[in-house]
């Protein structure tokens, strides 16, 4: 899965900018689900430039989640 590839910092990446983009389109479910929990995971990458692309990739999820979803999971991953 493109996701999941520890070898390719640019495929995490672009990952990333991905789920940015479709947030709106797999809508709040799915995003609480499976893409929270992925950009979570990014954002501890080891790479500084993963963890740059979560921070500059996230608003079309922060408007799509569930105000208790951004406060209980999103605010907690930019708080690290």
């Amino acid at each position: 899965m493109l996701s999941h590839d520890d070898s390719d910092e640019d495929a995490r990446i672009l990952a990333t900018k991905l789920f940015n983009h479709l947030a709106p389109i797999i809508g709040q479910e799915l995003c609480e689900l499976y893409v929270i929990p992925q950009i979570d995971s990014f954002a501890d990458d080891p790479n500084s430039k993963v963890r740059k692309a979560v921070a500059c990739h996230f608003y079309n999820l922060c408007t799509i989640v569930s105000k208790i979803s951004f406060k209980n999971k999103l605010i907690p991953i930019f708080q690290k």
